[in-house]
């Protein structure tokens, strides 16, 4: 199956696209008529927070620095929507996004299916009817985008899985790719380019009596290297079989990839808070408190 870019076939597998040059396109790409207005109630995640917002309609929907928002099954209605710096925009479950206005996703963005979603990036639609698609530097954009009336701005270093469809389009040398199968374990994005761990130790100590007077005790450690992550709350490139998620270790205050599909939601503050062999980590806050949730995850080694 191939794509037509600028009366030219572009295989619908992997390319380097340059200044000026086109991304993979739908056959075609219309808006559904009529368009359905926008709510008021406007949805901002706060900075490192997490929440989960049903379908529905909504006015402007913004995820700040690190926090995350995960959508669910459904049709949403927006007045527009921006993800900042480090975000994370992750879908449950097959989903069409409608915007009237502007979209914007900033460095380091990640925005596509969760790690534990069965679906192609090519279930998620994003309907936009405003006049501009930004996706910054590094971002990482996995979804079926149809924008129609829209300049569509691509920066450099950013990774695309999907369709993208738009007026106009500027790429700055990203790196696209056509809709895997479900799920999506895509290895041409890197979310994690650090060749840094941090490695955490667990202790355990056992005692037996060898007469009527002598007990002898045996300590043993157990070492695990956690490797490090670049975007927190979202999946680390090939990492753990493409299941690798960037958590915030509790205990070494950093960022590690951990196998998200064995985190279980839990009120630990550190890794002695968990079942041995696994650790505590968030993607907001380990202190305890309102919209601060922790898990406990193992290691992808």
């Amino acid at each position: 199956m191939s794509n037509r870019c600028r009366g030219r076939l572009l295989p619908a597998i992997v390319a380097v696209l340059s200044l000026g040059s086109t991304a993979l396109a739908q056959p075609e790409c219309t808006l559904p008529q009529p368009l359905p207005p926008c709510g008021s109630d406007s949805v901002t995640v706060k900075k490192r927070a997490t929440m989960t917002l049903p379908a529905g309609t909504f006015g402007d929907v913004r995820v700040r620095n690190g926090g995350t928002l995960i959508l669910q099954a459904g049709d949403y209605v927006l007045c527009s929507l921006h993800v900042s710096r480090r975000g994370s925009l992750l879908f449950a479950s097959a989903a069409t996004i409608r915007v009237s206005g502007d979209v914007r996703f900033s460095n380091s963005t990640f925005i596509g299916p969760a790690p534990d979603a069965t679906i192609s990036p090519c279930d998620v639609e994003l309907l936009v009817n405003g006049a501009s698609v930004t996706v910054q530097r590094n971002a990482d954009v996995r979804l079926a985008l149809c924008a129609p009336n829209a300049s569509l701005r691509v920066n450099k270093g950013a990774d695309l899985v999907g369709t993208f469809f738009a007026h106009k389009k500027r790429i700055h040398r990203v790196v696209i790719q056509g809709c895997p199968a479900a799920p999506a374990t895509t290895s041409t994005a890197t979310t994690s380019s650090s060749t840094s761990s941090t490695t955490t130790t667990s202790t355990t100590s056992t005692s037996a009596t060898t007469g009527p007077s002598t007990t002898t005790t045996t300590t043993t450690s157990t070492s695990t290297t956690l490797p490090a992550c670049s975007i927190l709350g979202s999946p680390c490139g090939t990492t753990c079989g493409g299941r690798g998620f960037c958590y915030f270790h509790c205990d070494s205050s950093s960022d590690v990839c951990l196998y998200g599909d064995s985190c279980t939601a839990s009120t630990c503050t550190s890794d002695s808070g968990c079942p041995s062999g696994q650790v505590c980590a968030t993607v907001n806050s380990c202190t305890p408190g309102p919209g601060n949730n922790t898990v406990c995850c193992s290691s992808c080694l």
